[in-house]
């Protein structure tokens, strides 16, 4: 009695098309992983503004968030520049802080502080989150607190400039 086996040209095709199915499913999962990967960070970057701002409302004082560009993180701090028991935000690995504009200036890197006043207004302020497959602006308004998410920066430039707030300290 005779028992067919598979050849070695069978099994090396049968592999090649495992191979490019595999291939297939892991570029098709890839968009919409770092979609929902960037769309955590934007939470949590809206959520750490929307915090700022609610406890400068409740300890009725000015306080600062600071933005490390370098680093990644954001924190807050009190008018003498000590940080509060709030837990700084860190960017996820593969996650950067490319820019930060505030009315008139634009930082790349280094530490900007941006002031919250004890009803809780801060000046309008957008930010540049960047990932491997990904940049998304984001755009606080300074009164309401409302975030937009831009693709253009020259969208946020018109809209920091629009806004010519001064200063909301105190």
């Amino acid at each position: 009695m005779m028992r067919r086996a598979f050849t070695l040209i069978e099994l090396t095709v049968v592999l090649l098309i495992l191979a490019i199915a595999a291939a297939a499913v892991a570029l098709n999962t890839r968009r919409p992983l770092a979609a929902a990967r960037m769309g955590d960070v934007i939470g949590q970057v809206e959520h750490f503004d929307h915090l700022t701002r609610t406890a400068a409302r409740e300890q009725g004082r000015a306080m600062y968030m600071i933005v490390d560009l370098t680093a990644g993180e954001l924190r807050l701090t009190d008018a003498e520049g000590k940080s509060l028991a709030m837990t700084p935000l860190r960017l996820p690995e593969g996650f950067r802080i490319r820019a930060l504009h505030v009315r008139d200036s634009v930082a790349y890197s280094g530490r900007t502080a941006i002031s919250c006043s004890r009803q809780g207004a801060m000046p309008t302020y957008a930010m540049l989150i960047e990932s491997a497959s990904r940049k998304q602006w984001l755009a606080f308004a300074g009164i309401t607190s409302q975030m937009i998410e831009l693709e253009d920066e020259n969208e946020v430039r018109q809209i920091i400039e629009a806004t010519g707030e001064r200063s909301y300290a105190g």
